[in-house]
């Protein structure tokens, strides 16, 4: 489902600190579908488009950061990794698996012939993404804060109220804080394959190297479920219940699979 996507020749390629940076076309395209949503609240005086380019373009700085900050921790593990941006988001793909908001099917099999230890390594990579934003957000907060300004939380967006008279500018600061701020927040949930998923599968099989695959799928598959059916109840909460009812239907087929292969460390 969030395997890297095929090359194409609209692929836009550059480097970022001597990562290898590839763009699918189609990420352009959630950027805008992201930013014209975002833009149906804007003022009567604001200019639509540029909201929505201000929207595409926090994007793209905030899911580059995000896979920077596995990257790095890659590179320190020996690996080179290479970054790729595509319509569900992004990946840091150190080459014969992923991280990030990736499922690798070469780390899935290897997982179940593991000794008992935790793989520290790998949950430090995992959790760097959401934590290199977090960090981001806070540093953003705090300028605010210095700056006599507060943050007020508006369902479902962040407004950020400072003596700035640039509203564009007001717009990116809510943007930038909306996505490094939720993004992340919603990527430590325990649901494969986003990090919290693989950083909850990592202690699960290094608890219990015979059943923590499988237990830590069934605990995906319930968490999916559950926000599917709570997206249900909310407001536009369509895409929401989408995405997990998509999660947990791919949990449920790697569930299968590891049934299927006995489930336990291989002898």
């Amino acid at each position: 489902m969030l395997a890297e996507p095929g090359y194409t020749q609209f692929d836009l390629h550059f480097e970022i600190f001597g990562f290898p940076v590839r763009v699918h076309p189609w990420f352009w395209a959630m950027g805008l579908i992201l930013g014209a949503l975002s833009a149906e609240g804007a003022g009567e005086d604001m200019n639509i488009g540029l909201i929505v380019l201000i929207w595409m373009s926090a994007v793209f700085m905030s899911i580059v950061l995000h896979e920077l900050g596995h990257a790095v921790l890659m590179r320190r593990a020996g690996m080179s990794p290479h970054i790729v941006l595509y319509a569900m988001g992004g990946l840091a793909v150190p080459g014969d698996s992923s991280y990030g908001s990736s499922y690798s099917s070469s780390s899935f099999g290897r997982q179940q012939g593991r000794s008992s230890k935790f793989n520290w390594e790998k949950i430090f990579i995992s959790a760097a993404g959401p934590g290199i934003q977090l960090l981001f957000a806070l540093a953003l907060a705090a300028i605010v804060w210095a700056a006599h300004g507060n943050l007020v939380y508006v369902r479902p967006f962040y407004v950020v109220v400072v003596d700035i008279a640039n509203p564009y500018l007001l717009e990116m600061l809510g943007a930038l804080m909306f996505i490094n701020t939720l993004w992340p927040l919603l990527n430590l949930l325990p649901v494969f394959p986003l990090d919290g998923g693989q950083i909850a599968r990592e202690f699960f099989v290094g608890a219990d190297p015979w059943n923590g695959l499988r237990n830590s799928l069934w605990l995906s598959l319930g968490v999916a479920c559950a926000l599917a059916i709570f997206a249900l109840t909310r407001e536009n909460g369509m895409f929401q219940m989408f995405l997990f009812a998509s999660l947990a239907f791919n949990n449920y087929q790697m569930l299968q699979a590891v049934n299927g292969g006995g489930g336990g460390r291989p002898w």
